[in-house]
């Protein structure tokens, strides 16, 4: 079962999450501040209510001499919330003469204690103002029960949650809507590309597409150009390929024939070895048709490639190409600067392999491989052979294309292999001059960034 979250719902839970987290942060706030606002005032009529019912008992005692102890009904004393304060009053000898109903029995502070206090008293907790007259000698304590005022904390809590909450669930229900009209953009365009058939343009107008979501778009236009180029390249490639095997192949079962019905021995082994150079090419052109498909479907980094010294590659290659020179009668030489260079290092090779084997196959006694450290870096290969006619050179390049009068021991990948390792290197070939004014030369030029 799919768990990830819809676009829509993280963006609702992610709104409703921080809508809750500010209301309770502003609740927390607020109920702070209102209980220590409200404590203020509780406390003030505290002793607004000690102040009036002291000179009230005062004046009642002067009336009921005689009696210790009597109860003055506290409802003869208007005040707000005065129903939730109990009061105890003092005579001068410090006995609890007078005291409100309700009140407990045990002293809600010490005789002697003045001013706000919290106390225990049978087990609750109170919160108590002291307060004595000199001139009597009288004193009354006015306490209120710390949980009443708890209970009108919690009450106000509740008075601002329950709207808070409703205020958050029609956030919610907003937020879910904006969020559903927001992506509707979004589902629009992956029904459109769902939708598509292969070639076709998955580009929208842009007006219908929100800017986040145009650049996906046009990556995705671009990653279905390049399947598209690939495909074409692979079909192009499997095509190609076919056609030019059935040359080699050809010639291998005729080679084969011949050595069946050969009548003497030096038939026999003519014809055999003929099967051998034709089995040889069909090799070269199946290796260079691997080779031109792993190219076509790679990708270079050249932040990630270690610096290989082209020099020691192109004197590599050389030596592996002078069997094939020497029976040719042609000299390969390296000439140029020390350069290393931030690239695959077998590609490099299968590029100068090829450019070499290309040219020792077309010259007449010379081939020179030129490294320069310009920019961009130039590596060419030049021959002093017959050359190729200005209207071929353009195709040059072409896979399987052979320039009129090339002999067909080439697989005519070769000169495509170099421009797709180029064009993985951020680099271009081009055809240049020869040696000694005659020939042909093949230039390689590559980014200075890559050295």
């Amino acid at each position: 079962m799919n768990t990830r979250w819809s676009l829509r719902n993280r963006l609702v839970g992610l709104f409703i999450l921080a809508a809750v987290v500010a209301w309770s942060v502003g609740a927390a706030w607020l109920t702070r501040e209102a209980r220590r606002e409200a404590e203020v005032m509780f406390d003030a009529s505290l002793m607004e209510t000690a102040h009036v019912v002291l000179a009230f008992a005062i004046h009642e005692a002067g009336q009921r001499v005689g009696r210790e102890e009597d109860i003055l009904d506290l409802t003869q004393v208007e005040h707000a919330h005065i129903e939730h304060l109990f009061y105890q009053v003092r005579s001068p000898r410090g006995d609890l003469t007078v005291y409100s109903p309700g009140a407990p029995a045990a002293p809600l502070a010490d005789a002697g204690e003045r001013g706000l206090a919290d106390h225990m008293v049978d087990g609750t907790a109170w919160r108590v103002y002291s307060l004595a007259d000199p001139r009597s000698g009288f004193s009354i304590h006015v306490g209120e029960p710390a949980a009443r005022r708890d209970a009108l904390a919690q009450a106000a809590l509740l008075r601002l949650a329950v709207p808070g909450i409703l205020i958050i669930l029609l956030l919610a229900a907003a937020a879910w809507w904006i969020a559903g009209w927001v992506v509707k953009p979004v589902e629009r365009t992956a029904r459109h590309l769902d939708a598509l058939n292969p070639g076709e343009d998955p580009a929208l107008a842009g007006a219908e597409l929100p800017r986040e979501v145009e650049p996906l778009v046009h990556a995705i236009a671009r990653l279905q150009q390049r399947v598209q180029q690939a495909l074409l390249l692979e079909r192009t490639l499997t095509a190609d390929a076919a056609h030019e095997l059935r040359t080699p192949l050809a010639a291998l079962r005729a080679q084969a024939q011949l050595a069946q019905r050969a009548a003497t021995e030096d038939e026999r082994r003519e014809a055999l070895a003929a099967t051998m150079e034709a089995a040889d090419r069909c090799t070269r052109l199946a290796d260079a048709v691997l080779t031109l498909a792993r190219l076509d479907a790679a990708a270079f980094n050249p932040q990630r490639a270690a610096a290989v010294a082209i020099g020691g590659i192109a004197a590599l290659v050389v030596r592996e190409s002078e069997p094939t020179a020497s029976a040719r009668g042609v000299v390969v030489e390296v000439a140029g600067e020390r350069i290393e260079l931030r690239a695959d290092p077998d590609a490099i090779a299968v590029l100068l392999r090829n450019l070499v084997d290309n040219a020792v196959r077309h010259a007449a006694k010379h081939v020179r491989v030129e490294i320069s450290a310009g920019d961009p870096v130039l590596i060419a290969v030049r021959d002093d052979g017959s050359g190729v006619p200005a209207d071929a050179r353009e195709r040059l390049f072409d896979r399987f294309y052979r320039a009129p009068g090339a002999d067909d021991s080439g697989s005519g990948i070769g000169l495509a292999l170099v421009k797709r390792i180029a064009m993985l290197h951020g680099g271009r070939v081009a055809v240049g001059e020869g040696l000694e004014g005659r020939g042909l030369g093949i230039e390689v030029r590559l980014p200075r960034a890559f050295v």
